[in-house]
């Protein structure tokens, strides 16, 4: 497990360091101030394709002269970094002891005269993408390529592995879908999706490769209801609370269709052939099975239609279990682990993928982390 098991009760002295800039993206060229004045923080890391967020509060009345509020709201831009973690001497935190969980661009200045309190509101470095917009077509190039040229064109490290074949080759009949107003980060993550690769941003990385999610080694959950010598049920989150779609469970199909460039019968194809929804021996849901129809560009293979196929019955199914608990906050648990329910007694005890975890910390409550995650049913199984 990547978390200790059973959990041993134990003080704790979590610190964080918040560092404020107004220069850009490449880590060389940074240079950042630590304000100490922040009364609390929020960071929401999200899965791949999605950009990670941050909130962040200070109180005025405590922020550094050359970050005070009259600077902040002359800004045209700023760049946030927030650290955290148990750092051995806590009175004297060292960025050094600490994790980054997120670096990112400040999307809104809100300043409240009233109470005292600015807050920064932001996204991570993915926002560079989402927010400029394909001014090329990069037919003649690779998807790794595009990537590395992007991932550069806004100071960022790529981490990208090489793509077999060249851009125009593979989508020549979806020129559209790569120009007409649509962002850098529509595109790369529409050439990863084709390209069976992950595309997210970490730090001042770009990273463009297989999935690399760790499934060996689970963070866990556990559940001991209570007994005969302690009454209450005892378990490492604070709350934990499970759900599960029965309209997923009924079953479902995934039916694709492509039109042909040369012919006029379009490719069609479907996922799973025969879907199963029940066990031999056990009740029929209400209902039948439930389909999910597509369309993809034209030109597309059978082949190519049948693994898209799949691709989007695995995505509707992965919604079918889920759970959602709360946690005392730590740096181990990412959205690229498995989370493993235990010892609820349910069919909820299984693995989940990660979907979000909010991190908040705050003189109050201390450092606090939720985490929600979703996963299909052991039972629903593609009998193909």
């Amino acid at each position: 497990m990547l978390n200790a098991f059973p959990a041993v009760p134990a003080s704790r002295q979590a610190r964080a360091i918040v560092r404020v800039s107004s220069s850009g993206n490449n880590a060389s060229a940074v240079t950042n101030l630590e304000v100490d004045a922040w009364e609390s923080w929020e960071v929401t890391s999200n899965t791949y394709y999605e950009a990670d967020t941050f909130r962040v509060s200070f109180a005025t009345s405590a922020l550094p002269a050359e970050r005070d509020a009259s600077w902040f709201s002359t800004q045209t831009q700023v760049f946030i970094e927030i650290l955290a973690g148990f750092p051995a001497d806590p009175a004297n935190p060292i960025a050094t002891e600490l994790t980054s969980l997120i670096y990112g661009r400040v999307d809104e200045v809100d300043l409240d005269l009233a109470n005292g309190r600015l807050t920064l509101t932001g996204r991570d470095l993915t926002a560079v993408f989402i927010d400029a917009k394909i001014t090329s077509l990069y037919e003649n190039q690779h998807a790794s390529d595009i990537a590395k040229l992007l991932a550069a064109s806004h100071g960022l490290t790529p981490i990208v592995t090489a793509t077999p074949q060249p851009s125009g080759t593979l989508y020549k009949h979806s020129q559209v879908r790569m120009q007409a107003d649509r962002s850098e980060w529509d595109l790369l993550t529409w050439l990863a999706r084709e390209e069976g690769m992950v595309c997210y941003v970490s730090g001042f990385e770009l990273h463009f490769e297989p999935d690399t999610r760790e499934t060996d080694v689970p963070y866990l959950i556990y559940w001991q209801p209570g007994d005969n010598t302690f009454a209450s049920p005892s378990s490492n989150a604070i709350s934990l609370a499970l759900s599960r779609a029965l309209t997923i469970s009924k079953g479902i199909t995934v039916t694709v269709r492509s039109p042909s460039i040369t012919k006029k019968t379009p490719v069609i194809e479907s996922y799973p052939s025969r879907p199963k929804t029940i066990q031999a021996g056990k009740a029929a849901p209400f209902g039948g099975v439930q389909t999910y129809s597509y369309t993809m560009a034209p030109g597309k293979s059978s082949v190519q239609a049948q693994q898209f196929a799949e691709e989007r019955y695995r995505q509707i199914v992965a919604h079918e279990m889920k759970v959602h608990a709360d946690l005392p906050g730590d740096n181990i648990l990412t959205t690229r682990v498995i989370l493993r329910v235990q010892g609820t007694g349910t069919a909820f005890d299984q693995d989940y993928f990660p979907t979000e975890i909010v991190r908040t910390m705050s003189l109050d409550d201390g450092y606090r982390m939720t985490v929600s995650a979703k996963n299909s049913s052991p039972d629903n199984e593609v009998s193909t």
